[in-house]
């Protein structure tokens, strides 16, 4: 578990960093004006549909490259949520490429000790961007319903807070008396 955590945030990281700042950098500040929701499910959609290149290849569903085109989407869609949430409340795409970067070490260990001679259960099933690790996103994802998801904005990206001009601040205390 130390070995994975400690790859994870670091030599994982670097390479995970690459794409976080793609998706969770640019492209949430992008989104943000769609909110929490849409914009977690359209980075989702994007960033499944940017690795289908490696996936016909071969990548992560090696016997099923056009079923694993649609399991890496349905993986980022439901893992994107989790990711938001995390760079919302650290303030800092860090936080989104550490998990990514542990995940992806999380990941390549459990395939070592994941004893599937059935290339649809190892593959489709155990695989953790298949249903194995769809199902727990998606409970992960049902976990942030309950307790509330932060609200999503430039502003909020940028740790700005809207001051309320001096007629504004006035006007508040006028109506409070």
């Amino acid at each position: 578990m130390a070995l994975t955590v400690g790859a994870g945030v670091t030599v994982n990281a670097v390479f995970a960093l690459g794409e976080e700042f793609e998706w969770r950098g640019y492209l949430l500040w992008e989104l943000a004006p769609l909110g929490f929701w849409r914009a977690s499910v359209a980075i989702g959609f994007l960033r499944g549909v940017w690795h289908a290149p490696v996936i016909l290849d071969g990548y992560n569903y090696p016997s099923f490259p056009l079923v694993g085109v649609a399991a890496m989407t349905a993986a980022t869609v439901a893992f994107s949520p989790l990711y938001t949430y995390f760079v919302l409340r650290a303030r800092s795409v860090l936080a989104a490429g550490f998990f990514h970067g542990v995940f992806n070490a999380a990941g390549g260990t459990l395939l070592v000790y994941t004893d599937a001679t059935d290339s649809v259960l190892g593959e489709l099933v155990a695989n953790p961007v298949g249903l194995a690790g769809i199902a727990a996103f998606v409970l992960s994802t049902a976990s942030l319903v309950a307790v509330g998801t932060p609200s999503l904005s430039r502003a909020e990206l940028t740790g700005e807070t809207r001051r309320p001009r001096k007629s504004e601040a006035s006007e508040e205390d006028e109506i409070e008396t």
